[in-house]
């Protein structure tokens, strides 16, 4: 019973976290306008996990979650730009 237990317990918190979205596959996102809002809204959020992790610390962002944020910041101005028309 303990056993069932723990992993429930284990499998449950692991689908609790939030999940992060790899530079790897946010350089092979391809935007698309049938589906703008719905990429804003996921990038803006991934961009605000990355920057919340590490408010207050010493020196702000590492340069690899500097450097996704800016990527999503790039897809953002690319889907509002290209989809306006």
């Amino acid at each position: 019973m303990k056993l069932a237990v723990t992993v429930l317990v284990v499998l449950l918190s692991g689908c609790a976290t939030q999940h992060r979205y790899e530079y790897d596959n946010l350089l092979r996102m391809q935007p698309d306008c049938a589906n703008q809002e719905a990429q804003i809204r996921f990038l803006e959020r991934q961009s605000k996990l990355r920057e919340g992790a590490f408010t207050g610390q010493p020196g702000g962002l590492p340069d690899y979650e500097r450097a996704y944020v800016a990527q999503a910041k790039q897809i953002i101005w690319t889907l509002r730009s290209r989809c306006a028309n």
